[in-house]
């Protein structure tokens, strides 16, 4: 199985054509650049920082963020801090394909669903996580 320890886990959002990727990984950050064709890139986590978003266009033109976590900030026993790095984290991500595709003059509502989805997205990724840890 899959896991964000190893890859690039991606959920599309379809009607933008727009991917966000989630790890705990660097390596498959530097795997998933060099495959689209990125030539310069930072390490996607720091010691620093307990989750951050990359914004990408690839070789192709596709956008994309892919979001990296800590890994030994994955700790269940900080749930609440984990909540906020998830909808910090989901907010830059959704702010970002929003703008990419056009969309400046968005609702509230637009926003909010958007976010929500993506946080569901991640969260239920952390929790295989941590199930198969």
């Amino acid at each position: 199985m899959k896991t964000i320890k190893d890859y690039i886990i991606y959920r599309e959002f379809t009607v933008f054509r727009y991917k966000v990727g989630f790890t705990v990984s660097d390596n498959a950050f530097q795997k998933e650049c060099k495959k689209k064709n990125i030539k310069e890139y930072k390490p996607l986590i720091s010691e620093n920082n307990g989750a951050t978003t990359h914004w990408i266009t690839a070789g192709n033109g596709e956008f994309l963020s892919i979001i990296g976590f800590n890994e030994k900030d994955l700790k269940r026993n900080n749930l609440p801090c984990l909540v906020d790095m998830i909808a910090h984290e989901s907010f830059h991500a959704i702010t970002f394909m929003l703008d990419q595709i056009g969309e400046h003059n968005c609702s509230e509502e637009m926003y909010a669903y958007h976010i929500g989805e993506l946080a569901g997205f991640l969260m239920n990724e952390i929790i295989k996580y941590w199930k198969n840890k």
